[in-house]
């Protein structure tokens, strides 16, 4: 059976409700990992404060393979770049992925590569293409995995989810990908970015 090319999503409740739209992202929040929570106060023990959003101005689209085909839907966001890309990668081995950041880079994007050190001797990287290509590629070495898996575009728009940028994900794994377009949202993941950015490596191909 063919794969629509991606899902838009909205609970019925949070479309009767908009006071109910910043709990919808929390399923977002939850499949990244990020200690985030939409309440005062709400925060781990020995951990910085959590991040509260609370805004109508944003929308948000949701895919899940392996019934329905996220990669066009990723595609078609990075097309649709203008400014900067900002990736940060536990595994990057999906050649359309990488040939639409190289596209972006050829029409003038500011595209930056944040990836998991396991990429270095990973035999389907795409990272040696995109150094080739002039794309910035650096390396976080200090976790024990960088296990991330976002893209901010032009500090609006963030891809996130479980989704790796990889040919796994999206034909053979269960996987989640969301796409929130929200300027303070993407505010955070930005923050994020650079701190990560502030402490890797630039990746240095031999090959």
């Amino acid at each position: 059976m063919k794969r629509k090319p991606y899902s838009v999503f909205l609970h019925p409740l949070v479309s009767r409700n908009i006071k109910l739209l910043p709990l919808f992202i929390v399923s977002f929040l939850a499949g990244l990992g990020t200690q985030m929570a939409f309440q005062p106060n709400a925060q781990r023990q020995g951990a910085a404060r959590s991040s509260v959003i609370q805004s109508r101005d944003f929308s948000c689209k949701v895919c899940f393979t392996p019934s329905q085909a996220c990669l066009p839907m990723i595609v078609a966001e990075l097309d649709q770049a203008k400014i900067t890309i900002q990736m940060q990668a536990y595994s990057l081995t999906s050649k359309p992925i990488a040939d639409a950041l190289i596209r972006a880079k050829k029409r003038g994007v500011h595209v930056i590569v944040l990836a998991d050190k396991s990429q270095k001797r990973e035999r389907y990287t795409q990272i040696k293409l995109l150094k080739r290509a002039g794309i910035a590629v650096y390396i976080d070495y200090r976790p024990a995995i960088a296990h991330n898996k976002i893209i901010i575009i032009d500090g609006l728009t963030v891809i996130g989810g479980s989704y790796n940028f990889s040919n796994s994900a999206e034909s053979r794994n269960a996987e989640n990908v969301t796409i929130i377009k929200n300027k303070d949202f993407a505010a955070l993941y930005d923050a994020n970015f650079k701190k990560r950015l502030d402490v890797s490596n630039m990746f240095i191909s031999k090959t």
